[in-house]
């Protein structure tokens, strides 16, 4: 070999020992030290969650790869604040201080709150616009006089229903991988997303990607380079809570108010429950204008232990309104959307689903008070159903003796279990129409991996996202725009980008060039 072949060869050489350096300078540094930092705050009907969560600067496909570093339960409810709005955002200074305290103070004026009030707040927004929005600006003013945080208007807001669900899908299908599969596929072979179903406090939620353009979609995102069109709903008055309430109503009133309702999905032998008239009649989703000669300060409600009583009344919150008259809209919509919804549900192909929230706890104290009877994944839904039918069976007196073996219990959640149990299994079953190919394929749970799977985590994940390259972002259920989850170059010196190949060839080609003047 000539000389000036063994200066091509040093040449090339050193230009990959070159590269290398460059690697490791520009990237590892900003991976170990340079980290990014969003506050995502899920206000719901029960309490608050508020959770921190982080991501390298340097980003893969212009995402950043997030994991939760807190999660805090807090005890304030936004939705009691009705009467009090002020005092809605000092409710939630624990949070901020935890939240703090898990933050490096330099990074405290770059990292947002994102703050996100559901169904509770959305059932006040129905009947007292000017309170929901005082609470709002309540906690908006509190995070921009007290802390350091960054806020904007419209990251601390009542989260739309399509946000709510389109975000719990988007947890789901990054915290499955299905995102960062996909992306290494073309549109036409991508693998099957996962849906997400939720009963919460106060609504049900469902979202799914859907096929075609013959079903319309609600919600889109972008990530790892593809589009991803999705199905959303949310239906108010229907997560556990409120459905719970909704049908003691109907209890009452179906049997003409007297003093004493049996509750058929109770157990046999429970002491009579007291109810307040403002705690059931006066409320958005129970409302009902009592006639004055059967109105009472107080209700009681004793227990029936009769499963296929308890089959039928549970029915009932999906076939009468709360003034007992009859219904063919499940969901009682005024435009009976879900009818449209149940059709175009039938045309996607089957999928897996998981299911969280109500869904999870209910199954969760069935299995556990059962020995382990049935498994949550896959779903065991025959295994479920044969539980369900067990604890519904019980008396007051072995409900308690439960309590003796399962210390973490508590009576006022297993006396409501049988209707929870009987309610979801309706829900999958009869309304939402899911096949039995499709709930063998189903995964309850609350999380995945140790990760929470809840709409937090997609929020924060869209949070971490560059814009589209359009710079418009994508497009939302409102029409505003958001970041979408999309393949971008990464700042900083790449060994790996063309500009670099670039330079190795030309360096080549000189080198050459030289040695055949010789």
């Amino acid at each position: 070999m000539g000389s000036s072949m063994w200066m091509v060869v040093v040449l090339f050489a050193g230009c990959l020992q070159l590269s290398s350096c460059f690697r490791l300078t520009s990237t590892t540094d900003n991976v170990t030290e340079n980290y990014s930092y969003v506050i995502v705050m899920d206000g719901g009907s029960s309490h608050t969650n508020s959770y921190v969560y982080e991501w390298p600067t340097v980003k893969e496909h212009g995402t950043g790869l997030i994991r939760q570093k807190n999660g805090t339960r807090c005890n304030a409810v936004l939705s009691n604040f009705r009467e009090n709005p002020s005092g809605a955002g000092i409710s939630l200074k624990t949070c901020l201080d935890v939240a703090q305290d898990n933050i490096p103070q330099s990074q405290w004026s770059s990292t947002k709150v994102l703050l996100g009030a559901t169904a509770g707040l959305r059932l006040i927004e129905l009947e007292d616009k000017a309170a929901s929005a005082a609470i709002i600006q309540s906690v908006r003013d509190y995070v921009r006089v007290n802390t350091t945080f960054v806020m904007e208007p419209g990251n601390i807001d009542v989260l739309s229903s399509e946000k709510e669900a389109g975000y719990a899908w988007t947890s789901i299908n990054y915290i499955q991988e299905v995102f960062q599969t996909n992306a290494l596929l073309p549109a036409s072979r991508r693998n099957a997303t996962w849906g997400s179903l939720e009963v919460g406090g106060a609504s049900a939620q469902f979202a799914m990607e859907v096929p075609s353009s013959e079903i319309p979609s609600k919600f889109s995102i972008r990530s790892f380079n593809h589009d991803y069109q999705l199905l959303t709903w949310s239906f108010l008055c229907y997560g556990q809570n409120e459905a719970h309430r909704r049908y003691r109503g109907l209890l009452i009133a179906s049997q003409s108010f007297r003093n004493l309702t049996y509750d058929a999905c109770m157990p046999i032998g429970t002491d009579p429950i007291a109810i307040k008239h403002t705690d059931l009649f006066d409320q958005t989703c129970s409302r009902l204008n009592v006639p004055a000669s059967q109105k009472k300060t107080v209700y009681y409600i004793t227990g029936g232990g009769d499963e296929p009583q308890c089959r039928r009344e549970t029915k009932r919150l999906f076939q009468m309104y709360p003034n007992q008259t009859a219904t063919v809209c499940p969901f009682q919509d005024p435009d009976c959307s879900f009818q449209s919804t149940k059709e175009q549900f039938a045309k996607v192909p089957s999928g897996r689903f998981l299911a969280k929230g109500g869904f999870y706890f209910a199954a969760a104290d069935l299995r556990t008070i059962t020995n382990n009877s049935f498994e949550l994944s896959p779903f065991d839904a025959d295994g479920y159903d044969r539980a369900r039918l067990t604890v519904c069976a019980k008396s007051f007196d072995e409900l308690k003796d439960l309590l003796l073996i399962h210390t973490a219990m508590r009576i006022d959640f297993l006396l409501r279990l049988c209707f929870m149990a009987t309610y979801n299994e309706i829900l999958l079953d009869e309304v939402y129409g899911f096949k039995e190919e499709q709930l063998r394929e189903m995964v309850i749970a609350n999380d995945v991996q140790g990760q929470d799977v809840g709409w937090a985590f997609g929020w924060g994940l869209v949070a971490s996202t560059d814009p589209a390259p359009s710079s418009t972002g994508s497009p939302m259920t409102n029409g505003s725009t958001a970041p979408s989850i999309v393949s971008t170059t990464t700042s900083g010196s790449d060994v790996t980008s063309p500009r670099w190949h670039t330079i190795l060839v030309a360096v080549l080609l000189l080198a050459v060039g030289t040695s055949s003047a010789y």
